[in-house]
This record gives C-alpha cells, structure tokens and sequence, in this order.
C-alpha cells in the first residue's frame, strides 16, 4: 500500500513485546502449519478497506478479548526485512543477558496474553545490579574479618593481662617457675662474707644474696625456715664461694673451718661508724671500745679531727689478741702507704681524701674521673652555674647519718639541715672525708679527666649508667630519665 504520494507507508516502530513474539513465531514457523485464514509468521492482514492492517501478536483481537474474523479472505503482506532482522537482534541480546529468572517458561494466558510474570522473568538484569551485588558480598566479608580480628585481639589481651598480673603463680603451677637456687655443682670464685652480731636469718640470706653467693635474696632464709632444727649462726668472717646452693651456703656457714679468725674486711667507700662494727667482731670486743681508741686521731699520725677517710679498704689478717689501737693503727699505716704510692703530697692528704671518698661514694669506676672533674669545675671560682656548691647528695646523707641507709637521694629536709657536710648549703668542700676511698678513687682525685661538666646523675642503679652534662637544662632532661626508671624500679633506692 502506498501514500497518496505513492510511498509505501513507514512501519510503527516494534515494541519489545512485539519483538519478543515475533521472534517466537519465526522459531516455531517449521514446525506447525498455521491454521488456514491465518497469516504465517511474519505476515499481517490487511482489510480490503484500505486501512493498515494491525501488525504483532494483537492482530485480530478485540478490546473485550474475542476473536473478529475477517470479512474477506485475507491477504497477506510480508513483513518488512528490516523489521525482522531488529527483532531478530533484539531477541538474541536478550536471550544473551543475564536474565532475574532463569529458565522461566512463558505460559499463555486463558484470553491468549502472554502471563505478566513470565514476561517480566526474561528482563535482562543490569550489569551494574550485578557489579553492586558483588561489592555488597566482598563489603560483607571484609566486616566479618574485622570483627573476627578484633574478638581475638581482645581475647588475646586479656591473656596476656592475666599472665602479667599471675604469672609468677601461673608458673609455679605449671612447673615453668625460674628456679631460686643456682644449680648444685656450678659453685665459683671464693667470697667473703661477714655475719654481724644480732643479724637475723632474713639478714644474713640478704648478705649471701648481695655478695653473689646465692641467687635470689630470700633462697637462704626460705630453705633455713624449712629446717626442723636450723643451727646458730655466729659473728664474723666467711669464705664462701659465689653461686652456691642455699643448702651448700648453709652447710659452709655452720662449718668452723670457713671462719676467718682474726680476719677483717673493709669495703670501698664504707665510713668509719661500720668499719668499727666489723672491728669490734673481729676482735670481740665492744664497738664502744673501739671508738674509745680512735677517739684521738693524733695518736695515729693523723692531722684531722677525726680518722674519717683514713682507714684503707681491704682485707687484713689481724694477730690473735691484738688491741683496738694496734688494728687501727695497721689500717691507718696502709692509707699513708696508698697515699705516699699514688704521689700525693702531704700537706694534701686531707683534700685528697675529701675529693675521693666522694668520689668512691657518687660514681662507678669507670666514671671517677669525670666525677672528680664535675668537683673541680664546680670549686672553680669562676663557676657561674652552682656558684661554688657542690651539691653532693652523698655529702648531705652523710651530715645527716644516713649514708648507709641504701638510699642514693635526699629529702627537703636533709638538704635544709645546716651541719658542715651539707654542701647545699655551705659551698666548697665539706669538713672531711665521708668514707674510705680505694685506690682508684684517689687517683681519680690526682687526675681528673678533662671536661666542661658541672651535673650528673646515675639513671639506671643497676648499670650504674651515668650521664653527665654542661647545663642545668641538660641535667634536668637527664634527672628525667632518672626519675622514670626510679618509676619503673621502685624497689631499687631511689627515694
């Protein structure tokens, strides 16, 4: 049929519908005739009237659903080519998507329409549903994986806060506990060791312990009390030997061949008020005895009010029934000796003693040197950071009788106390010397290292780690650390 310009009139565009049954009948074309008066597949009626005849699965049907027949015999007008192949393509890009229902079978409604549901069950899904779908699922996942991680990280820490606050009993019921004895057979070098009188079985397993005879501080007095019958433990000296078992010590102790008869030791940097307890064991007699002859520092050769400082640290053999005046007489002879050895003069055996038994008292060793130079910048004239004052710690506890008390720090009061060692107070050196310094010490006090300090401090007691600086500022960074591993220590003596 043409225009009346003689065109052939333009095809209605196809909907899906449309397309979608159309390809349907050119599938099903081979196999079924269709029934006469109908149009093939492909085919429209066309009245004889001239009006378009309808093209698509509707053909022939009414708004109420029944059937007209055609008036005439039909003719029949072939689809246009380029409306088939669009369907054509447009069914196999649908067959070729991703469909909401797969397998869905279309199902003719009573009236011969197509079923809602099955038409809407090859909708092709979009890919970006797809794309979202999948993210959803790895989103999912990736919160399981952190909530599962965060349940055991809690899990985790508990364990770990329980095992930090009972492990020692943990451990002890587990059988994983650290041994409080060194191992039996593993015993080493000879040590010294001196029970002093009144000393209780607590005291005496603290010794063993400091001297590196038994391996913790409370093996001894823990094997002692589980004794039946524990023997007396008498005064004096002991030669023991370093990592004993707390049975072998306690069978060396109550062995009378491992006492020193008449032997005494003094330590480095020990003062003379504990040096004359260990003298009066020694010699048994009273410690009052002993002060009483060495009351007078003359009779000895000594130019001081007191014999501070000039009693050598060592150890001596001491002749049975030797008097008071006569032991320390041998122990001020060997200080003279050290003195005269290391060249000092004698007109500075007093300074010398000061500098270096403060210096035995606030330094390790290896850092005398530095400390007996932090002393001389310090008693500089020109020292504008102390203005002259030592300000010596060890000094102040000594002015206030708290030098052997364990504790390396001083109180506000302490330091507030006016005696002539308080060297907060008073600048220069102090009266005397506050203990007897060893022979490194005294040569430190000769020989200074060369340095622009005027502070340090000890931040770690158990390494004797020692910092030294120039400036106050510097001192009060390193008193910092100081005081954090004090903190972290507080069972060391800090305070």
């Amino acid at each position: 049929m043409t225009d009346p310009a003689g065109h052939e009139p333009e095809s209605a565009p196809m909907s899906r519908r449309e397309a979608r049954a159309a390809a349907a009948q050119s599938q099903n074309g081979s196999e079924a005739q269709p029934p006469t008066g109908v149009p093939a597949s492909g085919q429209a009626q066309r009245p004889d009237h001239g009006a378009p005849a309808a093209v698509g699965p509707d053909a022939g049907i009414s708004d109420a659903g029944n059937a007209v027949p055609p008036a005439d015999p039909p003719a029949t007008v072939a689809l246009p080519l380029q409306d088939a192949a669009a369907a054509s393509a447009t069914a196999a890009a649908a067959a070729a998507q991703p469909t909401r229902r797969a397998a869905a079978e279309t199902s003719e409604a009573p009236d011969g329409l197509t079923d809602m549901a099955d038409l809407f069950a090859a909708e092709p899904v979009p890919a970006a549903d797809v794309k979202q779908k999948r993210r959803k699922r790895r989103r999912g996942c990736l919160v399981g994986l952190i909530v599962m991680l965060v349940v055991l990280g809690g899990i985790a820490a508990a364990v770990v806060t329980v095992y930090n606050v009972f492990g020692d009993q943990i451990r002890d019921v587990l059988g994983m506990s650290e041994p409080a004895d060194f191992e039996a057979g593993t015993e080493g070098d000879p040590v010294l060791v001196t029970i002093g009188p009144g000393d209780s079985g607590l005291d005496i397993s603290g010794t063993l312990y400091t001297a590196g005879v038994t391996k913790t501080s409370e093996a001894f007095y823990d094997y002692v009390r589980g004794l039946s019958s524990p023997a007396d433990f008498y005064p004096g000296l002991y030669q023991l030997n370093s990592h004993m078992t707390s049975k072998a010590a306690y069978e060396a102790l109550i062995d009378p061949a491992n006492k020193r008869e008449n032997t005494l030791l003094i330590r480095e940097g020990e003062p003379t008020g504990l040096i004359y307890e260990e003298l009066a064991t020694v010699l048994e007699i009273s410690v009052d005895d002993v002060k009483a002859a060495a009351a007078d520092p003359s009779q000895f050769g000594v130019s001081a009010s007191s014999l501070e400082g000039w009693l050598f640290p060592a150890t001596y053999t001491l002749e049975p029934g030797m008097s008071a005046h006569d032991a320390i007489q041998t122990l001020v002879n060997r200080m003279v000796q050290a003195l005269d050895e290391a060249g000092v003069p004698v007109e500075k055996r007093q300074e010398i003693l000061t500098i270096a038994s403060i210096v035995q008292r606030e330094g390790r060793t290896d850092d005398f040197a530095k400390v007996a130079r932090v002393i001389y910048n310090r008693l500089d004239p020109s020292n504008m950071e102390t203005h002259g004052l030592l300000q010596m710690d060890s000094t102040v506890q000594y002015g206030v009788g708290k030098l052997t008390l364990g504790v390396v720090s001083t109180s506000d009061a302490d330091r507030k106390n006016d005696n002539p060692y308080n060297t907060y107070l008073h600048p220069g050196l102090p009266a005397g010397p506050i203990s007897s310094p060893g022979d490194a010490a005294i040569a430190a006090a000769l020989h200074p290292a060369d340095g622009p300090w005027f502070y340090f401090v000890t931040v770690n007691l158990d390494t004797g780690e020692t910092l030294f600086a120039e400036t106050y500022a510097e001192q009060q960074a390193n008193e910092e650390k100081w005081h954090q591993w004090c903190e972290a220590n507080p069972d060391s003596g800090c305070y």
